[in-house]
């Protein structure tokens, strides 16, 4: 009898029940129910024979298919009872696939019970096999139609092979309705399944079950969905077709793909009845079966020889990299390793007899804690009674083992020696601890006080906390405590002490009342209550004592006394944690303040404040509580954790408590002069140098406490005291390195497993899934030591050879019977940095290292992958080895040069993979170079004031510096710090400069940083305060690589803040002045000025002001000042006055504004309001006013509301009248006239009805619209709502002229979630009709459009988070033929045209493809006879990117273009142009590694560049030749310092010569048999000028250009034809950043333009066009938001357009 074995405990955690249904023996169908089925009834008797075809594909390179194809038939025994027969199976993508089908034919058949679509239990016989029963359930579960109602989406909770699993049913198609034949879609996120996974790795800790369970749910690394379509025919269920895939959350594109599809073939009578075997008392559910095959125990032979080829990976100077490996076999063997073969073992690796070195016995003891089995246990603590172990490894590696093991009695007897004496580690005392709980959780279920070592615990750790004199050793053993969960009367008496002890420290205080809240009864809850209500107590006691009363079963007593609190702090924190638990989303939460009626609701929950914060996310609630100490804005206790609903309680998944204790007196120490400038950086430095030097102290003593908690399934796993902790890791590390320094010799290896998960998980065709992830880390150390003294020297050599060795796998496996085919993935990371270094300590101030370098290449780092398919015999096959690297090492090597050494890094990339294998080495640049000295000299300890620090690098004749120097005199200002690098290449310093004048109110800094040909820069930082007002002034000097010129930028900020009060009145003034200015980016210059000045119920006066540009020209400005004056308090009666001056000069803005406005209320209402504006315009220029009236009135009995407004301003006056006054209960009536401009006016009169105002409310409103200068009336209905109460509506129909014009209706049911809606729009001969159904979920919708006679129909089909389509259903008096366009997040978008002329495009984009990105485009032309076909291709592997394209022009050739961009390969582009096979024009560019180089080939010329870049410098040739007049010209080219030079190397007859810069007046020469043209450019002269000549045979042409950057330009420009001189065209221009602009141009015969920029009465263009004689004047208006230069080119656009038009 097959039983169902166990889960994953986090599931049981969750979920607390069992799916198995008591069955009668005499069927294995319950009684059936009474209820009618949704199916026609399946005839008794008969067998229905179904076609099933399943599929499962490992999609990786060489992937591999496990298939299975049969008949199914299952047998009609009663309504309710049936059986499933397979035969004719094949099974394939196995070893040995006969074997296996012949079993499945020859299994049982398996009787099972369901109705109405659900299957109720499964009754296997007792010799049916595991894997043949999962794969009938799996079937079963493919057949099962769990929702009720066919016709509607349901979320429900289904039962089936894959789990307990949240099912979504959608009907799809077009016959929904219609039960009998329909079209069901069955969805599951299986990752939120239950029941699902069953972990193999061995570790069973309740502590992490949670939290791993909560982890695989919501943050997935690999994500699995299924995805059935069931068709329904005829009331049977006619075929199903399911796919299930498992991806990479991190990737698109699938990794396992699963496929089943089942498709009913006929039915027919049963044969004779046979008798069926006997079957059990109990049925089981469609869950997965489970089997012990990979969970077998290893033996002593196996692990001896594993260990064997360990020894051998050791027993070198270098760790073999299959190291990890084997450790990771290790840790498994000896999980499951009898007691007296791990005691065997144990023995022979403590005296040596299977390994001479004694990395194999390191590795042992390290993978016997990680194993965590009791026998693997009694190892650590023999290591440790033999001193193989300290104390501090032994506490670490319980550490990393407690949550995970399952201990004997005999294991924790001995562990508490351990925790006895005093200032245990607390690792150790909560590592036992929780050993503890879980030997008591799992051994002795729950049973703790029948075991004698548990008793003994719990007595250690009360004796301990008993005599502990230190509050870090209290507080943690009253967590060790809380850990075990002992409530014995002894531990709560001595816990409820301390958390009452008022001058106990807080912390302990905290860990008592935490640890009380899981035993708290009401008299600990009273005594706790007494603490809360002592205004006294510290906030974080108070805090923490309210929590443990609550959430530990508060009564109403209990919760009036809590309202009593009158603390401001406490009493938020208590209403916030009270609303929150309200409004949970966990019933368990909400139960808790069932009694808390009279808490009111918080009145602040913002910074500053103790408050709680609680929100939900899938089901767990997230909860932070942040705690203020009294009077602090720094929390002092900061709690976050997360809690999850398990039957009547919520368990606590984990919880992470921060708590700090003088933090924030160093916080507010650190600012205490201020939030800005130097002092704050002094006051940082200080503090930083003062902590450093407190942990060079072994004996200094924390006066700040910053402590860490962390919880893990309600256990205290970790508690961190970490500046405590990081002064004692200090020493210990001090200690270890001169513990290591007195032995001559170190061979040691240390190994952690960082993970270790192996889960199986069942899959869509029956076949269990193992998955495995893991990651091991091993680090080996061999060496030698040597060490000399003479007088004053002490000399220390040491040889060593490291390894680092991190490997991370994982796989995927299908469990096919005993077969296990898949894939495994490797990912290595080695680092190998073995060091000969030598020693000598000087004075114990000087010490000098030398390192002695290898003859050879030196390996530093490898980073290797391997992909490896596993047959089905679990035999690996290696998928992608370097060797099938597409590149070589040289072509992918990269070096620099340090230390006289070559470092460099070597890239290659595998097939199918984007991850680089990388090598980095160095080798000597230099052969002779033995070794490289470093030298580092500290100062003199008598050297109080000035300190310099030196280190020196000395590699051959190079030598490399470093030195600080220190000038610090005490209680003296100013303070220097001075850095200085040297190096062969150049010596770059930096000095920073402190000083305090006037007792610190005056701070400055200096900061001078010069770095040869790369940059200098002063920065110089000031701040002064005179009295409220503090002033920063930022003044940066900098000049950039090799230019001589000397930049300035500069930031200016004054500020001020006051506060004036009095018995009568307040005054708060604030002002804020802040200035950017820059000599190189002059665009960037800024300003921004801010003033405010309040009096409260008085006046209020602000001015803020933005200007930026070169010359702050831009500005935008508001002033304002408002004065306000009470007449009457109750009721409300007061006058305003307000005045605002408004400049905005980049759109010519600048208004002096007048608001005056007169306010009546009663009771909070508005009884009466006027308000008159008027505007002037500062500048006076004429019809520039605005001026607006508005007065509001109401009116009591009958209830009557009138609005009257007017607005006139430059150019229009707007008028605004609004009558409303109710008619009835809940109606309404009324009038608007509005007047959009002068002498046109709009009438609306409207009518408003309301029904269920509180409730679910319904608004009508009605709406006749009339204009005074044109007949057309409208009318409006609105109808929105609840109409039904679970039923939206929103209904609204235009009529012109009383003729429908538009229609919209919107239809929503809260209780299904479908949203339909339909609109029709029409506007003269255009129309638009859309249709939408089902809106929330999978879409259809219907578009249609009329523009004209043309009309055109679209449908849409959408899937949720898959893609969107489009589609032109029909196309009337159109060209369109076919559209379609298609949208998808998962596979390829798609848009399709068809045109009636033949025309046509095809294009599509593939951004998903796991090695490939593709796109494609291909369009037909009759009209213009072309086609056209193009690729573009990113291959993700190669980081290559490839187009190719081909134009056709009449069936020929005409286009092509090829291009490729790769950074590892060469990269070029290609452009042809074919107009017949003799005439091809061809461009062309290219480069590779440092290679350049472009081609430019017509019939009539030829362009070549070829150029190189190597070592920062550029060089190479260029020419080009003239076919037509028969010559051509070459010239060489380099780049140095930013200057670019060509040279000509051809003959006489032509010349290309110049040279170019940024700093330098350039110069280019261009001759040729028929031209000369010459052009200079001075840059260094003020203004800049360009002057230009160029003479041919047929033109002569000249210009001269000058310039004043953000100044002005001008242009003087002639060209003159030889043959007809009076063609001859001449251009002068005038352009200034001042808006001024002067342009003239004459060309041809007669044409004469002057173009001029006039400002007033607005800035416009001037155009006087002359063309023989006559002349034509044009105006352009400038837009104010754009440039001069912006503005003159869009007018002569429109006179280009103007003057062609009409010449």
């Amino acid at each position: 009898m097959h039983t169902q074995a166990d889960h994953h405990e986090g599931h049981h955690g969750f979920h607390d029940y069992h799916h198995k249904h008591p069955i009668e023996p005499a069927n294995c169908g319950q009684v059936c129910p009474k209820s009618i089925s949704k199916y026609d009834a399946f005839e008794v008797g008969q067998v229905y024979t179904i076609d099933l075809d399943g599929e499962t594909l490992i999609n990786v390179k060489e992937g591999q298919t496990v298939s299975l194809k049969a008949k199914v038939d299952v047998n009609v025994l009663s309504p309710c009872e049936f059986t499933l027969k397979i035969r004719d199976s094949v099974v394939s993508g196995v070893p040995n696939p006969q074997e296996l089908s012949a079993e499945l034919n020859a299994s049982p058949e398996l009787r099972f019970g369901a109705h109405d679509g659900k299957v109720l239990g499964v009754c296997p016989a007792p010799q049916e096999a595991v894997w043949t029963l999962n794969i009938k359930k799996s079937v079963l579960s493919a057949l099962q139609v769990s929702t009720k109602d066919l016709t509607q989406k349901q979320v429900l909770e289904e039962v089936d092979f894959s789990g307990h699993c949240t099912t979504t049913y959608t009907p799809v198609g077009e016959h929904i309705t219609d039960t009998k034949n329909l079209i069901l879609e069955k969805t599951k996120d299986l990752n939120r399944c239950h029941l699902r996974r069953k972990n193999l790795s061995g570790f069973h800790s309740k502590s992490l079950a949670l939290l791993t369970e909560f982890l695989r749910e919501n943050l997935p690394i690999l994500k699995s969905t299924q995805k059935c379509t069931q068709e329904i025919k005829s009331g049977h269920l006619f075929s199903v077709s399911c796919v299930e895939e498992q991806r990479l959350s991190f990737q698109d594109e699938g990794i396992i793909k699963s496929s089943l599809k089942l498709r009913s073939v006929g039915k027919a009578a049963a044969k004779a009845a046979v008798t069926l075997p006997a079957i059990g008392t109990n049925a089981q559910s469609l869950l997965i079966t489970r089997d012990n095959e990979d969970q077998k125990n290893a033996t002593e032979a196996q692990v001896l020889a594993l260990l064997k080829t360990t020894c051998a990976q050791v027993s070198g100077d270098r760790l073999s990299a299959d190291v990890t490996e084997s450790f990771h076999e290790l840790v498994h063997g000896l999980r499951t390793l009898s007691e007296s073969g791990t005691r065997t073992l144990d023995k022979a690796t403590k005296n040596g007899e299977l390994c001479a070195s004694p990395k194999l016995r390191h590795l042992f003891i390290g993978a016997s804690a990680f194993a965590a089995s009791d026998p693997s246990l009694q190892t650590i603590i023999s290591a440790y009674k033999n001193e193989e172990l300290t104390e501090t490894q032994i506490t670490l590696l319980l550490s990393l083992v407690a949550l995970k093991t399952r201990p004997s009695e005999r294991t924790i007897e001995q562990y508490i020696a351990l925790i006895e004496k005093a200032h245990s580690p607390r690792p150790l005392v909560l590592g036992v601890a929780l050993m503890t709980r879980n030997y008591c959780k799992k051994q002795l279920d729950n049973n703790c006080e029948t075991s004698a070592a548990f008793k003994k615990v719990g007595q250690t750790l009360l004796k301990k906390l008993k005599e502990s004199d230190c509050d870090i050793e209290r507080i943690t053993t009253i967590k060790a405590i809380d850990t075990i969960g002992c409530g014995c009367p002894a531990q709560k008496d001595a816990l409820l002490e301390w958390a009452q002890k008022s001058d106990a420290d807080t912390g302990v205080r905290i860990a008592a009342i935490q640890a009380l809240q899981r035993v708290a009864d009401d008299t600990i809850r009273q005594k706790l209550l007494e603490v809360l209500q002592k205004d006294s107590e510290p906030n974080e006691v108070r805090a923490v004592a309210y929590r443990a009363i609550v959430l530990s079963g508060a009564s109403q007593e209990q919760f009036d006394a809590i309202n009593t609190v009158s603390d401001a702090q406490m009493q938020n924190y208590i209403r916030t944690h009270v609303r929150n638990l309200r409004q949970s989303s966990s019933a368990n939460r909400r139960k808790l303040v069932a009694q808390a009626a009279n808490i009111a609701e918080p009145k602040n929950t913002g910074f500053g404040i103790t408050r709680n914060v609680e929100w939900g996310y899938r089901g767990v609630s997230l909860e932070s509580d942040v705690v203020h100490p009294k009077g602090s804005m720094i929390p002092s206790l900061y709690t976050f954790g997360a809690y999850y609903p398990m039957g009547e309680k919520d368990i606590q998944i984990f919880e992470i408590q921060i708590r700090q204790q003088g933090l924030d007196d160093q916080i507010r120490n650190i600012f205490s002069k201020g939030f800005g400038g130097p002092e704050v950086l002094v006051q940082l430095t200080g503090q930083l140098m003062e902590a450093l030097n407190q942990w060079k102290d072994p004996k200094h003593e924390h006066t700040v406490r910053l402590q860490l908690s962390v919880r893990l399934g309600g256990r205290n796993v970790i508690f961190v005291d970490t500046l405590e902790d990081i002064h004692n890791a200090i020493a210990l590390i001090r200690n270890r390195l001169k513990e290591m320094y007195k032995t001559d010799t170190i061979d040691l290896a240390r190994a952690v497993s960082l993970l270790d998960s192996l889960v199986e998980v069942p899959t869509l065709n029956g076949f269990p899934m193992l998955i495995n992830l893991n990651e091991t880390l091993v680090i080996g150390v061999k060496g030698e030591h040597s060490v000399q003294e003479s007088a004053g020297t002490k000399t220390r050599r040491i040889r060593a050879a490291r390894n680092y060795l991190d490997e991370l796998s994982a796989g995927i496996r299908l469990k096919v019977r005993n077969y296990r085919p898949g894939f495994e993935y490797h990912l290595r990371l080695e680092v190998t940095p073995s060091s000969d270094v030598q020693t000598e300590r000087i004075d114990g101030r000087i010490l000098k290292v030398k390192f002695n370098l290898p003859a050879e290449k030196k390996t530093l780092l490898r980073l290797r992958e391997q992909t490896r398919l596993i047959d089905g015999l679990g035999v690996p096959r290696v998928s992608n080895e370097v060797s099938n690297e597409r590149l070589t090492s040289d072509e992918n090597t990269r070096c620099r040069h340090l230390f006289g050494l070559n470092v460099c890094k070597t890239k290659t990339w595998s097939d199918n993979s984007p991850i680089p294998n990388l090598e980095y080495y160095y080798t000597k640049a230099d052969p002779t170079l033995d070794s490289i000295t470093l030298t580092l000299e500290k100062p003199q300890d008598m050297a109080a004031d000035q300190r310099t620090w030196t280190a020196k690098v000395s590699a051959g004749e190079r030598q490399y510096v470093a030195q600080i120097d220190v000038n610090n005199p005490s209680g003296v200002y100013p303070k220097k710090l001075s850095l200085k690098l040297q190096s062969p290449r150049r010596t770059s310093t930096a000095d920073v400069t402190l000083d305090r004048q006037q007792g610190g109110d005056v701070s400055k800094m200096e900061v001078d940083l010069k770095v040869p040909e790369v940059i200098d820069v002063n920065t110089k930082y000031n701040v002064e305060k005179v009295g409220n007002q503090s002033n920063v002034d930022v003044l940066v000097t900098y000049k950039c690589g090799h230019s001589d010129r000397v930049e300035t930028l500069r930031w200016t900020r004054k500020s001020s803040y006051e506060n004036k009060k009095d018995k009568k009145a307040k005054q708060m003034t604030i002002s804020l002045f802040g200035e950017l200015q820059s000599t190189q980016y002059p665009s960037y210059n800024s300003k921004v000025s801010y003033y405010w000045v309040y009096k409260p119920y008085q006046n209020m006066k602000t001015d803020v002001s933005v200007e930026w540009g070169p010359e702050l020209k831009d500005k935008i400005r508001v002033n304002a000042v408002s004065k306000m004056d009470i007449i009457e308090l109750r009721p409300l009666q007061m006058v305003q006055e307000h005045q605002y001056v408004v400049e905005i000069t980049p759109l010519d803005i600048n208004y002096d504004l007048k608001i005056n406005t007169d306010i009546a209320m009663i009771k909070s209402r508005p009884r009466l309001l006027n308000l008159k504006l008027v505007g002037k315009d500062v500048t006076g220029r004429p019809n520039r006013e605005i001026r607006g009236d508005l007065k509001y009135e109401s009116l009591d009995g009958p209830h009557q509301q009138i609005l009257n407004a007017t607005l006139a301003y430059p150019g229009n006056e707007v008028t605004y009248y609004s009558d409303i006054k109710q008619v009835k209960d809940l109606s309404y009536s009324g009038k608007i006239i509005y007047s959009p401009s002068k002498g046109k006016l709009i009438t609306i009169e409207h009518k408003e009805s309301i029904t269920n105002p509180t409730q679910a409310i319904f608004v009508k409103s009605e709406a006749k619209i009339s204009y005074s200068w044109k007949t057309d009336t409208k009318a409006v209905t609105l109808e929105s709502g609840w109409s039904e109460p679970d039923v939206f509506k929103y209904r609204r129909v235009l009529l012109v002229n009383d003729k429908k014009m538009n229609h919209v209706d919107v239809q929503y049911n809260k209780a299904t979630g479908a949203l339909q809606a339909q609109a029709t729009c029409e506007f003269h001969d255009r129309a638009l009709d859309l249709k939408v159904d089902n809106v929330m979920n999978p879409k259809l919708a219907n578009y249609g459009f009329r523009l004209g006679q043309k009309s055109y129909k679209f449908s849409v089909n959408r899937v949720p988070k898959e893609s969107i389509s489009l589609k032109l259903d029909s196309a009337e008096n159109s060209q369109w033929k076919e559209f379609k366009v298609r949208v998808s997040r998962k596979e390829k978008s798609s848009i399709n045209m068809v045109r009636a002329n033949g025309g046509a495009l095809n294009a599509w984009i593939d951004p998903y493809g796991l090695k490939e990105k593709r796109a494609h485009l291909d369009f037909k032309s009759p009209k213009y006879n072309l086609d056209h076909t193009g690729d573009i291709v990113y291959n993700k592997v190669d980081r290559k990117f490839t187009w190719d394209s081909k134009t056709n022009r009449n069936g020929q050739p005409y286009l092509t273009f090829e291009a490729q961009c790769a950074p590892r390969q060469r990269s070029y582009f290609i452009l042809k142009k074919i107009k017949s096979p003799d005439d091809v024009s061809k461009l062309e560019y290219f480069q590779d590694k440092g290679v350049y180089g472009a081609v430019l080939d017509t019939s009539k010329y030829s362009a070549v560049l070829e150029g190189e870049n190597r070592e920062g410098k550029r060089f190479g040739k260029l020419g080009f030749v003239n076919k037509v007049d028969n010559y051509e010209h070459k010239s060489h080219f380099n780049v140095s310092n930013g200057v670019l030079t060509i040279k000509s190397v051809s003959d006489k007859d032509t010349k290309l010569d110049g040279t170019f810069g940024r700093h330098i007046v350039s110069e280019l020469h261009l001759v040729t048999p028929k031209r000369n043209a010459h052009l200079t450019i001075n840059p260094l002269v003020e203004p800049k000028t360009l002057v230009w000549k160029y003479t041919s045979d047929r033109y002569d042409s000249s210009a001269n250009v000058e310039w004043v950057p953000k100044k002005y330009l001008k242009v003087d420009g002639v060209t003159t034809r030889k043959v007809e001189p009076q063609k001859s065209t001449k251009v002068t221009a005038y352009l200034t950043r001042q808006d001024e602009a002067n342009v003239r141009i004459t060309a041809l015969p007669g044409l004469d333009v002057d173009i001029r920029r006039v400002k007033t009465p607005k800035p416009h263009y001037v155009f006087n066009t002359t063309i023989n004689g006559y002349t034509e004047v044009q105006e352009f208006d400038s837009n104010p938001t754009l440039t001069p230069a912006q503005n003159l080119l869009l007018a002569l656009g429109k006179w280009f357009k103007s003057y062609t038009s009409d010449h």
